[in-house]
């Protein structure tokens, strides 16, 4: 490799972050080998790279360090580009990883979706988001690449209206029992152990 370019890893999954503003951030490495609990936000993202959710690359990256004049506002003062993709791999249980935004809850109407709050947070084996009303957690344990078992979910115990509670109740109780998952286009279905739709999210990119 020439001397201004590294190998560096990037993770399957976005994170959230700030800058100017709210935004999603690249998870990165510089290690030669994986370790799974040193990845770093990159906020400035790499030219010429595409992101896949679902997929671990590791690349080869040109840095240039810029002039001060030549720094955006608010920006790094490194500038990465791509070499060369070296590896790319889609891993199953990472594909799960993100945040999801509903799009179908079974026995919510879809007008009313349209203003449900609640989302879901997937990192690993662990599961957070909101109901709508309530911080929730749980824990997802998989089984296979397409199934899983879904842990007990807490909420907290603040109390909203009750039309908001009607939604929010039946948010969980269709996230508690969920058993079968597919992934397709970035959207994520959960299915319960008769097959039955319980839900469908669109991946927060």
């Amino acid at each position: 490799m020439a001397p201004d370019e590294k190998i560096i890893w990037v993770y399957s999954f976005t994170e959230s972050c700030m800058g100017i503003g709210p935004m999603r951030c690249l998870q990165i490495q510089e290690n030669d080998t994986v370790s799974e609990n040193s990845w770093t936000n990159l906020h400035d993202g790499i030219e010429g790279f595409t992101f896949e959710p679902g997929t671990r690359k590791k690349l080869i990256i040109k840095q240039i360090q810029l002039k001060a004049n030549e720094v955006p506002a608010d920006a790094s003062s490194i500038k990465r580009i791509l070499v060369k993709v070296i590896d790319s791999v889609a891993l199953p249980n990472e594909q799960l990883d993100g945040k999801w935004m509903p799009s179908k809850i079974l026995g919510i109407p879809s007008n009313d979706l349209n203003s449900f709050e609640g989302f879901i947070e997937i990192l690993g084996n662990q599961l957070s988001g909101t109901d709508g009303c309530n911080q929730i957690n749980g824990s997802i344990n998989k089984q296979s690449v397409a199934t899983f078992k879904m842990g007990g979910i807490v909420q907290t115990k603040r109390m909203c209206a009750p039309e908001i509670m009607k939604y929010s109740d039946l948010f969980t109780k269709n996230l508690s029992q969920a058993y079968d998952y597919s992934i397709t286009d970035n959207i994520l279905s959960l299915r319960n152990t008769d097959g039955i739709t319980l839900a469908e999210f669109m991946r927060a990119l």
